[in-house]
């Protein structure tokens, strides 16, 4: 028998959830070497993608308030991971296994987001949220393109991480009028904007933006948390400017061989610098969700429970 720890989901948080209150760590036990029913495997999970999503599915899936399904009440979590498959001898042939890490120069845990969704996401989109982890890869594969990149954040350290990897320019837009620095830092106005955020945003963009502008709605991490918000008060002029607005979720589009072979190469170029913020140990996943909720995840989000 070994320890097997589990993330329970154990109350419907309104708000923010609570560290150690909506997300519990439960401790059970697993046989390795018990038969398995049909159809069932092993596996050792290494580490894990904590992300804004999860959030929307943390409501009481009687209500119907969400688009997409509920973490069943007093069971685990789910979400992305890295695993490896646990195979005894006496059933190795019952299995086929393959290795998605492939580039054992980068950290394997690059395969839980530059290399995978978030990385993805960006790839296809082409940045309110621009340090996190689909924003910062957004701005570099844009620089790569030739174009002029500026990004927003929350933190000034965020800034100056922008600016690291290659935004021509970012501010703060805690400490900044946001409609205020969009008119310094674009002063030609905005052709393409990545939107992870909307509310008042995608409202000050809307005003700034160029005539057939165009506007990518990846996500609305502003309003996961379920609180009251003021609608965008200026939506004639998508009209007026005739600009395109596409919405799009990276799980239409599973264009994978050729985007990881080039994303890949971009990585071991230098071209693209990717940051993660990991966390040890599953009980920290409550704080890191938190940490992703708020802004202050330093990178794209990942709880760590084992070495590839």
């Amino acid at each position: 028998m070994v320890k097997n720890e589990q993330v329970i989901f154990a109350k419907v948080p309104t708000g923010y959830p609570v560290v150690g209150e909506h997300l519990q760590l439960k401790e059970n036990s697993i046989e390795l070497d018990s038969v398995l029913s049909e159809g069932d495997v092993i596996l050792k999970n290494l580490a894990f993608s904590i992300d804004p999503y999860m959030r929307l599915l943390m409501y009481d899936a009687s209500s119907g308030v969400s688009h997409f399904p509920a973490f069943p009440l007093h069971q685990p979590i789910t979400g992305y991971a890295i695993s490896k498959s646990h195979v005894d001898a006496a059933s190795a042939e019952k299995w086929e296994v393959r290795n998605y890490i492939k580039e054992k120069k980068l950290p394997f845990t690059n395969y839980l987001g530059v290399l995978v969704l978030p990385g993805l996401t960006a790839y296809l989109g082409l940045i309110k949220f621009a340090a996190g982890a689909v924003g910062q890869v957004v701005g570099q594969i844009g620089k790569i393109l030739g174009l002029r990149v500026v990004g927003s954040a929350g933190s000034d350290e965020k800034i100056a991480y922008l600016k690291e990897i290659g935004f021509d320019s970012a501010f703060n837009y805690k400490t900044e009028s946001t409609d205020k620095a969009l008119a310094q830092h674009c002063p030609n106005g905005i052709d393409i904007y990545f939107d992870n955020v909307g509310r008042k945003m995608l409202e000050y963009v809307l005003k700034h933006a160029n005539r057939h502008g165009r506007i990518v709605v990846c996500g609305a991490i502003a309003n996961y948390n379920g609180e009251e918000s003021e609608g965008i008060r200026n939506t004639e002029l998508i009209l007026y400017k005739t600009l395109k607005i596409q919405a799009f979720t990276v799980w239409e589009h599973w264009d994978l061989e050729e985007f990881t072979q080039r994303v890949t190469e971009w990585l071991l170029e230098g071209k693209i610098k990717y940051r993660e913020a990991v966390a040890e140990g599953l009980g920290q996943t409550g704080q890191a969700l938190l940490d992703v909720l708020k802004g202050h995840s330093q990178g794209k989000q990942i709880v760590k429970v084992a070495d590839f």
